[in-house]
């Protein structure tokens, strides 16, 4: 048997599908189901939530949202199907709705549930679906060690592996739903489907790859499609568009039918077009057995990109953390982000840590950015660019901060070593002043901005903050003892990385540009309790983030960043001297640029700056 794992009160918005009337599943000829779990399968191996002499009860089941209910709206609710590997007993079965935040009960009778499948029939009135709500339906199941011990090694709740929602198998709990992640949950809503045209099909995924394409780039497009309709669909035409130019079309005829709940996949190759700027690819299905295809919201997928012509090189990578000093999750993935900056392939990265609203360590700016991106906690983002195929720009690394702690440190490098690759649009240099009598902070940002800039993102903006290391505060961690994590609080836990302050707008402050040059200025005095000498000035340049949504942070990528200390590079380089001239030789050597900004290594060319001890040596790079 298996133990349930809850992963997190975060719920995902994935399609559910739709199963053709089948004989074999008690259904009638006007019956289809809708869920995760296709027709009468489910997996050898089930599931439990407790052990020992314990005892769970909790209302366990599925949440269908409105993108999987919208094709089925007017259809009414007949009933709903249960699995299970023993009998349960008489269990309250549900559904219950969920509109502006609201949880509503629509339906709750107890039924006697037995190995296998079982058909609830709900009494009264039918439920029409509106299409614009959720629906929860599942029963409130209650596990006893006897019942444990009446289902032996299969375990109780029958489930299907290899869900692709965090919706196929959920838990509600005081007020919050927890996604459970060994599968989905053998429950199917029963509906009438006399009202649903014969043939239908509702959009999948789009994936063109990584966001930016140069102009004339050959594209390979993926996507697919289900059949949600009543009948086996044998041949299927679509058509690809870019913007709005116009469409190619296709026709598939299948080897085999593509019965109801089947996927059909499908790919095909467009030419990114000439003009930098953002496109739209839009891939439609336009018809069905040599039938119009029916006119809804879900016959069509639509994915953006980005053409340009000229780049530069990225000059530092930007991940953000989202964390918490209430979660020992947190604490515990902290020490592991250190050893990733220890890291040869991290030294170009800047690493910036916003902290939960409410915590002591939390920077008024941050929580617009916290809301959008910590769907859990702790999480990172890489450049905050959406990898393809993936459902948040943010990462999770939860499941292996205790389990595969070891993985994290390379894994980050991984991640964002595929960043270095993508073009930039824009060059930075950070220069300036620190007056340590006034503690008076000057920043000027200037580089080149190549019109990519602006015609893939718009308004373009710079966000300067200052990122403070070796700060103490509380955090809590998990600390292991016998193979046992048990959560801790240091009150003295020293936390780097640490978002202090913003010098610009923290959505962003819009550039000046003048052609394609820009200059931006900002001034800041230092609270006492900073510490110059632990202190960075990070900058990065993206869209102007006052707009941005959950749906839309796809467009919100960097396009540069880069960063400097303030004790190295804003209090000056006292004294330049000749090549040859002698230096401190047991110091170890430092090296900066003309400006005195600090660098990681010689540079492959140009002039620079090397000080050993209190000698400052101008270089030549060959």
């Amino acid at each position: 048997m298996k133990k349930l794992n809850i992963l997190s009160a975060f719920v995902a918005t994935l399609m559910a599908f739709g199963v053709s009337a089948q004989t074999d599943m008690g259904l009638s000829s006007n019956e289809t189901v809708l869920g995760f779990v296709p027709g009468n399968a489910y997996d050898d191996n089930g599931g439990v939530f407790a052990e020992g002499n314990e005892t769970f009860t909790g209302d366990i089941g599925v949440l269908l949202t409105p993108a999987d209910l919208s094709l089925y709206k007017g259809c009414k609710v007949v009933g709903m199907r249960v699995a299970a590997h023993t009998t349960l007993g008489r269990v309250p079965c549900f559904l219950r709705t969920i509109e502006g935040g609201t949880l509503s009960e629509v339906k709750n009778q107890r039924q006697r549930i037995y190995d296998g499948w079982n058909r609830v029939d709900f009494n009264g009135d039918q439920y029409e679906i509106k299409g614009t709500e959720m629906l929860f339906f599942g029963y409130t199941y209650t596990e006893t060690p006897e019942l444990r011990t009446q289902a032996g090694d299969v375990g109780i709740l029958a489930m299907k592996a290899d869900a692709a929602s965090a919706n196929a198998f959920v838990l509600y709990d005081s007020g919050n739903f927890y996604s459970i992640s060994e599968g989905a949950l053998c429950v199917q809503l029963i509906i009438d489907a006399s009202s649903l045209p014969e043939f239908n099909m509702m959009a999948g995924f789009i994936d063109t790859g990584f966001k930016y394409k140069e102009a004339g780039e050959q594209i390979e497009v993926f996507t697919n499609f289900k059949n949600v309709g009543k009948a086996p669909i044998t041949s299927y035409e679509l058509s690809a568009t870019i913007d709005n130019g116009t469409p190619v079309t296709e026709t598939v005829t299948l080897e085999e039918p593509l019965a109801v709940g089947g996927t059909a996949t499908y790919s095909v190759f467009v030419n990114a077009p000439a003009a930098i700027g953002s496109h739209a690819l839009t891939i439609a299905v336009t018809s069905l057995n040599g039938q119009a295809a029916p006119v809804h919201d879900g016959i069509s997928s639509t994915q953006t990109f980005a053409v340009y012509k000229e780049s530069y090189p990225r000059q530092k990578l930007w991940m953000d953390v989202f964390t918490d000093q209430a979660n020992p999750y947190a604490g515990t993935f902290m020490p592991l982000l250190e050893e990733f900056q220890s890291m040869p392939d991290a030294a170009n990265v800047i690493v910036a840590s916003h902290y939960a609203a409410k915590n002591p360590l939390a920077c008024q700016g941050s929580e617009w950015w916290y809301d959008l991106y910590a769907f859990d906690c702790p999480v990172f983002t890489s450049n905050r660019a959406l990898f393809p195929g993936e459902g948040n720009v943010a990462y999770s690394i939860s499941d292996y901060v205790l389990t595969l702690p070891f993985i994290i440190p390379s894994l980050l490098c991984d991640m964002t070593y595929q960043d270095t690759l993508t073009p930039s649009f824009a060059t930075m240099d950070i220069n300036g002043s620190y007056d340590k009598d006034t503690r008076k902070l000057t920043v000027t940002v200037s580089g080149d901005l190549l019109p990519e800039a602006r015609a893939i993102m718009g308004d373009v903006a710079l966000t300067a903050m200052l990122i403070e290391d070796k700060v103490s505060s509380r955090q809590q961690y998990f600390a292991e003892e016998n193979g046992v994590y048990s959560p801790k609080t240091s009150l003295l836990y020293t936390h780097d990385n640490v978002v202090r302050a913003y010098l610009s707008d923290a959505k962003g402050t819009s550039i000046d540009a003048t052609g394609d040059k820009y200059t931006q200025t900002f001034e800041y005095e230092l609270p006492a309790s900073y510490k110059p000498e632990n202190l960075e000035v990070a900058v990065y340049m993206a869209r102007k983030g006052d707009t941005a949504t959950p749906a839309t942070l796809a467009d919100y990528d960097i396009v540069q960043a880069n960063s400097v200390r303030v004790a190295e590079s804003f209090s000056g380089v006292d004294e330049i001297m000749a090549d040859d001239a002698a230096a401190d030789t047991d110091a170890a050597p430092e090296y900066y640029n003309l400006q005195g900004q600090r660098l990681p290594a010689v540079p492959a060319t140009g002039l620079y700056l090397e000080r050993r001890g209190t000698r400052t040596l101008k270089r030549l790079a060959r």
